[in-house]
């Protein structure tokens, strides 16, 4: 049987005994480095070793495996191992004020259900013990008396990922719309954080005025102001069911225009959430203003 992954977690006590680290069983102390070692020898990719007990940062990890020109990137990727520990060497691992576990697995549990870290269904192992990281960072801000660092340390070729959900890929909604005088080519989502965004690019199908694309460019603002195309989950499930607050209208003549960016000038239109101050800024040369809309040209 081939193993894929090692994974083993140890809540508990510990102890340093000859400064050696030593997990406190009820019967025994079992050394924390001998079951580093046996773990090393174990036929498996993507070992991790979770020490949750005082003084649990005593250990120490080999080296590297060196990559060999004869094995692939897929053979070497994975090996070896990695430890993350609760503490340093001198520090206890306390117990969560509100909870009946310890603080570094309440930490490590909301790390694995972070889905701002999750990637195509999985999370790494790299990203894990970074925010676990941050989450002690804040606790001993606010907890001096009770400071905890935790400590990883690998040898591994890479990184560890565990599957926290089913992958579902997102396919992003795809706008082509044609009309008599123009063509809305795409619809590009740019949402920043609760600010619904789209920047759309538009084929002219007559040599119109600037102030007839500006007419257009109102026409197509009411077509897309409703419009949800999102880029991922996470911007779906925050701006889905909400206007747009900003929206920029790309015009060019042809397809190779809009593939290329050579456009004859960009349209933009906020509402009233917006600095439109800011937004709407003219220098009366190259940004300017026709019949109420705000135009930037490039040719």
């Amino acid at each position: 049987m081939i193993i894929t992954s090692a994974k083993f977690f140890t809540p508990g006590h510990g102890a340093k005994i000859e400064n050696q680290h030593y997990l406190v069983c009820s019967d025994n102390f079992i050394s924390t480095q001998e079951i580093i070692k046996y773990f090393e020898r174990v036929s498996a990719k993507g070992k991790i070793i979770f020490l949750d007990c005082c003084y649990s940062g005593n250990f120490s990890v080999d080296e590297t495996p060196v990559f060999s020109i004869e094995e692939t990137v897929n053979d070497f990727v994975g090996r070896g191992y990695a430890v993350f520990s609760s503490s340093s060497s001198t520090q206890l691992s306390y117990r969560h004020p509100d909870k009946q576990i310890s603080i570094f697995t309440s930490f490590l549990c909301s790390a694995l259900k972070d889905r701002h870290i999750i990637r195509q269904g999985k999370v790494s192992l790299y990203d894990i013990q970074k925010l676990v990281r941050l989450y002690l960072e804040v606790w001993n801000k606010k907890n001096p008396d009770k400071q905890q660092h935790p400590i990883f340390r690998s040898n591994m070729g890479g990184t560890i990922y565990f599957e926290v959900k089913e992958y579902v890929p997102f396919y992003t909604t795809r706008i082509y719309e044609e009309y008599d005088k123009y063509i809305i080519y795409t619809v590009e989502p740019l949402h920043i954080g609760l600010t619904k965004r789209y920047a759309v690019k538009t084929i002219l199908k007559e040599p119109f005025s600037l102030e007839e694309i500006g007419e257009i460019s109102l026409e197509i603002t009411k077509i897309i102001k409703h419009a949800e195309v999102y880029n991922n989950e996470i911007t779906k499930e925050r701006l889905s069911g909400k206007s747009a607050n900003i929206i920029w209208n790309y015009f060019g003549r042809d397809e190779s225009d809009i593939v290329k960016n050579n456009y004859i000038c960009v349209t933009t239109w906020v509402d009233d959430s917006q600095d439109k101050k800011w937004w709407y800024r003219i220098d009366n040369k190259d940004t300017f203003f026709i019949n109420g809309v705000h135009y930037k040209i490039f040719r």
